[in-house]
């Protein structure tokens, strides 16, 4: 399996408070969009929980069912200078999370002796490792 990797220019287009490329409203709506396409329920919703008496826009990521299953947590705070910083911040929250938690339910899945550690791109297998990593409770260890 070959990859190529391109490194070019990204203008920034977002600069209120962050320099980011896209607006937090088009992260936001982009996040949604793919969450629409997916036959997984990983977004309930998003809620603003903040009372203004800190004047920090605060808001929660509320999990979908499939989420919490893989997550152990049912919401995810997200902080800005914006109400629309702040609920793009909480849905990148929850992406991040669900992506950690996905990949170690995937290894746990297949088991520590078929993690395979080498050189991206490399022509040959790595070698396997000489001491396999363990993911779970240590009492699940052998």
């Amino acid at each position: 399996m070959s990859c190529t990797i391109t490194l070019a220019d990204a203008y920034k287009g977002y600069t209120f408070d962050q320099d980011k490329i896209i607006t937090p409203e088009e992260t936001v709506g982009r996040f949604k969009n793919r969450l629409k396409k997916m036959d997984l329920d990983i977004l309930e919703e998003t809620v603003r929980i903040d009372n203004g008496r800190l004047d920090i826009p605060i808001y929660f990521s509320v999990c979908g069912r499939d989420a919490a299953k893989i997550i152990g947590t049912k919401k995810q705070m997200g902080k800005g200078g914006t109400p629309s910083q702040s609920e793009a911040s909480a849905v990148m929250e929850l992406r991040r999370i669900a992506a950690s938690a996905a990949v170690v339910t995937v290894l746990n899945m297949r088991g520590p002796h078929r993690m395979v550690l080498g050189s991206f791109g490399a022509n040959t297998p790595p070698p396997a490792p000489k001491h396999p990593m363990h993911f779970g409770r240590p009492k699940d260890r052998k």
